[in-house]
Protein backbone atom coordinates (compact mmCIF):
# COMPACT_ATOMS: atom_id res chain seq x y z
CA UNK A 1 0.00 0.00 0.00
CA UNK A 2 2.83 2.64 0.21
CA UNK A 3 4.08 5.26 3.08
CA UNK A 4 -0.05 6.78 3.60
CA UNK A 5 -0.21 9.34 5.72
CA UNK A 6 -3.58 11.88 7.37
CA UNK A 7 -2.88 15.29 7.61
CA UNK A 8 -6.03 16.81 9.28
CA UNK A 9 -8.66 16.52 6.83
CA UNK A 10 -6.72 14.91 3.80
CA UNK A 11 -4.97 12.09 2.98
CA UNK A 12 -1.71 11.85 0.87
CA UNK A 13 -0.70 8.79 -0.60
CA UNK A 14 2.07 7.34 -3.42
CA UNK A 15 0.82 7.87 -6.93
CA UNK A 16 1.23 6.69 -10.22
CA UNK A 17 0.40 6.36 -13.91
CA UNK A 18 -3.15 5.23 -12.72
CA UNK A 19 -3.55 8.46 -10.65
CA UNK A 20 -5.31 10.11 -13.07
CA UNK A 21 -7.71 7.83 -13.72
CA UNK A 22 -8.77 6.91 -10.43
CA UNK A 23 -9.21 10.65 -9.38
CA UNK A 24 -11.40 11.15 -12.87
CA UNK A 25 -13.26 8.77 -11.29
CA UNK A 26 -13.41 9.48 -7.92
CA UNK A 27 -14.88 13.19 -8.94
CA UNK A 28 -17.12 11.38 -11.15
CA UNK A 29 -18.45 9.36 -8.46
CA UNK A 30 -19.02 12.19 -6.03
CA UNK A 31 -20.77 14.55 -8.57
CA UNK A 32 -22.88 11.70 -9.23
CA UNK A 33 -23.68 12.02 -5.73
CA UNK A 34 -21.76 8.90 -4.37
CA UNK A 35 -21.96 8.88 -0.40
CA UNK A 36 -18.56 8.23 1.77
CA UNK A 37 -15.99 8.18 -1.89
CA UNK A 38 -12.71 10.50 -1.14
CA UNK A 39 -12.65 13.54 -3.36
CA UNK A 40 -8.96 14.25 -5.16
CA UNK A 41 -7.47 17.12 -3.71
CA UNK A 42 -4.59 17.22 -6.47
CA UNK A 43 -0.54 15.91 -6.06
CA UNK A 44 1.95 17.29 -4.14
CA UNK A 45 5.30 18.67 -6.42
CA UNK A 46 6.77 15.12 -4.98
CA UNK A 47 3.84 13.48 -6.88
CA UNK A 48 1.81 12.04 -4.05
CA UNK A 49 -1.91 12.66 -4.74
CA UNK A 50 -3.88 14.10 -2.00
CA UNK A 51 -7.33 13.23 -0.93
CA UNK A 52 -10.00 14.23 1.39
CA UNK A 53 -10.23 12.00 4.47
CA UNK A 54 -13.58 9.83 4.69
CA UNK A 55 -14.56 10.26 8.59
CA UNK A 56 -15.13 6.71 10.69
CA UNK A 57 -13.92 3.74 11.46
CA UNK A 58 -11.94 1.33 9.20
CA UNK A 59 -11.54 -2.37 10.46
CA UNK A 60 -8.71 -4.61 10.98
CA UNK A 61 -7.96 -8.55 11.16
CA UNK A 62 -9.33 -9.64 13.79
CA UNK A 63 -12.64 -8.05 12.90
CA UNK A 64 -14.42 -6.09 15.46
CA UNK A 65 -18.52 -7.95 15.94
CA UNK A 66 -19.73 -4.76 14.54
CA UNK A 67 -17.78 -5.16 11.27
CA UNK A 68 -20.38 -8.29 10.76
CA UNK A 69 -23.51 -6.62 11.83
CA UNK A 70 -26.58 -6.73 9.87
CA UNK A 71 -26.48 -3.11 9.11
CA UNK A 72 -22.93 -3.61 7.83
CA UNK A 73 -23.98 -6.35 5.57
CA UNK A 74 -26.76 -3.92 3.91
CA UNK A 75 -25.27 -1.04 3.76
CA UNK A 76 -22.40 -2.55 1.96
CA UNK A 77 -24.43 -4.20 -0.42
CA UNK A 78 -26.32 -0.61 -1.24
CA UNK A 79 -23.27 1.27 -1.35
CA UNK A 80 -21.54 -1.04 -3.64
CA UNK A 81 -24.73 -1.27 -5.96
CA UNK A 82 -24.91 2.55 -5.98
CA UNK A 83 -21.01 3.06 -6.96
CA UNK A 84 -21.67 0.30 -9.92
CA UNK A 85 -24.66 2.27 -10.91
CA UNK A 86 -23.07 5.74 -11.08
CA UNK A 87 -20.32 4.41 -13.09
CA UNK A 88 -22.17 2.17 -15.65
CA UNK A 89 -21.68 3.36 -19.76
CA UNK A 90 -19.31 6.14 -18.05
CA UNK A 91 -16.23 6.31 -20.26
CA UNK A 92 -13.06 6.85 -18.16
CA UNK A 93 -10.07 6.48 -19.72
CA UNK A 94 -7.21 4.57 -18.17
CA UNK A 95 -4.21 3.27 -17.58
CA UNK A 96 -5.69 1.61 -14.78
CA UNK A 97 -3.05 -0.24 -12.10
CA UNK A 98 -5.56 -3.01 -12.78
CA UNK A 99 -6.20 -5.15 -15.65
CA UNK A 100 -10.20 -4.06 -17.37
CA UNK A 101 -11.70 -6.75 -17.16
CA UNK A 102 -14.75 -8.24 -19.82
CA UNK A 103 -17.35 -7.29 -20.23
CA UNK A 104 -16.91 -3.93 -19.30
CA UNK A 105 -20.13 -2.84 -17.42
CA UNK A 106 -19.32 -0.69 -14.66
CA UNK A 107 -16.17 0.36 -12.83
CA UNK A 108 -14.67 -2.23 -10.29
CA UNK A 109 -13.32 -0.95 -6.92
CA UNK A 110 -11.40 -4.41 -7.45
CA UNK A 111 -11.07 -4.67 -3.42
CA UNK A 112 -14.58 -3.44 -1.96
CA UNK A 113 -14.18 -5.49 1.06
CA UNK A 114 -14.37 -4.58 4.72
CA UNK A 115 -10.84 -3.50 5.14
CA UNK A 116 -11.79 -0.89 2.95
CA UNK A 117 -15.38 0.21 4.16
CA UNK A 118 -15.58 3.19 6.33
CA UNK A 119 -18.01 2.40 9.34
CA UNK A 120 -20.40 4.61 11.52
CA UNK A 121 -21.07 2.30 14.44
CA UNK A 122 -22.79 -0.49 12.76
CA UNK A 123 -23.08 1.30 9.04
CA UNK A 124 -20.91 0.96 6.04
CA UNK A 125 -20.59 5.14 5.16
CA UNK A 126 -18.04 5.14 2.68
CA UNK A 127 -14.94 3.40 1.08
CA UNK A 128 -11.79 4.30 0.14
CA UNK A 129 -8.07 2.66 -1.23
CA UNK A 130 -9.55 3.49 -5.15
CA UNK A 131 -6.14 2.79 -6.65
CA UNK A 132 -6.45 -0.44 -8.01
CA UNK A 133 -9.99 0.09 -10.04
CA UNK A 134 -10.65 -0.39 -12.99
CA UNK A 135 -13.68 -1.18 -15.81
CA UNK A 136 -14.80 -4.65 -15.59
CA UNK A 137 -17.79 -6.46 -14.53
CA UNK A 138 -20.50 -5.93 -11.96
CA UNK A 139 -19.60 -9.66 -10.98
CA UNK A 140 -16.04 -9.09 -9.99
CA UNK A 141 -16.99 -6.73 -6.93
CA UNK A 142 -20.56 -8.54 -6.16
CA UNK A 143 -18.88 -11.45 -5.90
CA UNK A 144 -15.63 -10.74 -3.62
CA UNK A 145 -18.05 -8.39 -1.36
CA UNK A 146 -19.77 -11.60 -0.87
CA UNK A 147 -17.15 -13.43 0.08
CA UNK A 148 -15.62 -10.78 2.24
CA UNK A 149 -18.61 -9.96 4.24
CA UNK A 150 -21.41 -12.94 4.31
CA UNK A 151 -18.33 -14.16 4.77
CA UNK A 152 -17.66 -17.01 2.10
CA UNK A 153 -14.28 -17.55 3.02
CA UNK A 154 -12.55 -20.34 4.85
CA UNK A 155 -10.27 -18.19 6.41
CA UNK A 156 -13.14 -16.40 8.11
CA UNK A 157 -14.98 -19.19 9.36
CA UNK A 158 -13.50 -18.18 12.68
CA UNK A 159 -16.66 -15.41 12.83
CA UNK A 160 -18.89 -18.30 14.05
CA UNK A 161 -21.27 -18.52 11.47
CA UNK A 162 -23.03 -21.42 10.77
CA UNK A 163 -23.82 -22.43 6.84
CA UNK A 164 -27.39 -21.62 7.89
CA UNK A 165 -26.39 -18.03 8.89
CA UNK A 166 -24.11 -17.83 5.79
CA UNK A 167 -26.73 -18.95 3.45
CA UNK A 168 -29.32 -16.89 5.41
CA UNK A 169 -26.87 -13.67 5.15
CA UNK A 170 -25.77 -14.13 1.27
CA UNK A 171 -29.55 -13.84 0.42
CA UNK A 172 -30.10 -10.63 2.57
CA UNK A 173 -27.18 -9.09 1.40
CA UNK A 174 -28.19 -9.97 -2.75
CA UNK A 175 -31.87 -8.83 -2.09
CA UNK A 176 -30.47 -5.36 -0.48
CA UNK A 177 -27.86 -4.82 -2.68
CA UNK A 178 -30.86 -5.95 -5.61
CA UNK A 179 -28.14 -8.28 -7.02
CA UNK A 180 -30.43 -11.50 -6.79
Amino acid sequence: MGDVVREGDTVIRPSGEWTPAVHHLLSHLNAAGVYGVPKPLGITEDRREVLSFVEGMVPTYPMPGWAWAETALESSARLLRQVHDATAGVDLQGPWRSPVREPVEVVCHNDFAICNLVFDGEAVVGVIDWDFASPGPRLWDIAYLAYRIVPLSSGDRRDGFTDEERDRRLGRWCRTGTFA
